[in-house]
């Protein structure tokens, strides 16, 4: 398994950021209050927090190596920094995600259906 994760100790300089948008029912329906929970490859949180009414968490901000790295056709390294998602909610089966890739100076919206 591919896992590029955050390593405590500053090895990333730069962030970006994750909204987790939350649903049921095939995506029609926002789960408010559902828990979203985000791990480093150590398995420690590193934030949660509860999704809103319209089933969606705030930025969530996250290290992630430099941009530049994208840019450079001879980098051998990933331009991403990936992260662990476990998302809860009373009435439904928790979702766990691996490898949610994080780009520094964007912001990614991952998608989630509870059943």
């Amino acid at each position: 398994m591919l896992f590029h994760i955050y390593k405590k100790g500053g090895d990333f300089t730069e962030n970006g950021k994750l909204k987790v948008a939350v649903t049921a029912v095939r995506g029609l329906y926002p789960v408010k209050d559902a828990t979203v929970t985000v791990f480093d490859g150590n398995e420690s949180e590193i934030k949660s927090e509860k999704t809103d009414q319209s089933g969606q968490t705030g930025e969530i901000i996250l290290p992630a190596p430099d941009k530049a790295l994208s840019l450079d056709k001879d980098n051998k390294k990933v331009p991403y920094n990936s992260y662990k998602i476990k998302v809860s909610a009373e009435g439904f089966s928790d979702e766990t995600l691996i490898n949610v890739p994080v780009f520094s100076g964007v912001t990614s919206l991952q998608r989630v259906v509870l059943t």
